[in-house]
């Protein structure tokens, strides 16, 4: 099954394609820096990443960001952990 390529274009005015997207790492290089930071390693940064957050209404960050729906609700969701705050 092939699969499917979103144009995006990156800084450089360049398309991606989806796979690009889904990385965070490469689509929003400080977001992945600040999600890192907090979770300590890779493994933990991408399994909350790709975790449905009641939050964003049962969608997981990750496809909140590739959607381009929540850059802004997603550090939001980072703030709270990062100062303890749950609820």
């Amino acid at each position: 099954m092939r699969k499917r390529r979103v144009p995006r274009l990156d800084a450089k005015g360049a398309i991606g394609s989806y796979d690009e997207l889904m990385d965070v790492s490469v689509a929003c290089p400080a977001l992945w820096s600040r999600v890192l930071q907090i979770f300590g390693s890779a493994e933990k940064a991408s399994r909350w990443l790709r975790t449905p957050l009641s939050e964003l209404n049962d969608r997981t960050p990750e496809d909140v960001l590739v959607a381009g729906l929540g850059l802004d609700a997603v550090e939001a969701i980072l703030d709270r952990i990062e100062y303890g705050v749950f609820s």
